[in-house]
């Protein structure tokens, strides 16, 4: 540890150590998982609320919870997550794909899918909204329900 770095507040020295742990990670689940870790730190940094060790195991068990979550759809979507046969679809018709369920949603709901697709959390894109996160996850369900059976049926 360095001079300049041991004069930092401790939860930026926290903060620090595990930024350079996930530098030097691999790009999986669990680092993906690291990169949240991350950003609930910094966001638990600018709200001044207390860092205290209670604060730091919550935190600390993000990324072993994003790489559970993404083994758990794995096994429930066996085949269709990171099968050859999803490989080896051409770009055309992934864009055909894309375009079918861009046409059986509205706007909103598109723009929606796209800023959750992009990173953002439910509460986020909610609150942009007006919503509450629960309202905007229910609203999601249905119109992702009324996607597979559209889908289904083609």
């Amino acid at each position: 540890m360095s001079t300049s770095e041991s004069s930092l507040p401790a939860h930026w020295q926290f903060y620090a150590e595990h930024a350079r742990q996930t530098h030097y990670g691999r790009v999986d689940d669990f680092g993906y998982g690291r990169e949240e870790f991350l950003s609930e730190t910094l966001a638990v940094i600018e709200s001044n609320s207390p860092f205290s060790d209670d604060c730091r195991q919550r935190l600390g068990r993000i990324p072993w919870n994003r790489a559970k979550k993404h083994r758990r759809l794995r096994l429930h979507y066996p085949g269709r997550l990171h099968s050859s046969s999803a490989q080896e679809m051409s770009a055309i018709e992934i864009a055909d794909s894309v375009d079918q369920v861009r046409g059986i949603l509205s706007p909103g709901e598109w723009d929606v899918e796209c800023r959750l697709a992009a990173g953002q959390t439910y509460a986020e894109v909610a609150l942009e909204r007006g919503l509450s996160p629960d309202t905007l996850k229910v609203r999601a369900g249905r119109w992702r329900a009324r996607i597979r059976r559209q889908v289904s049926m083609c």
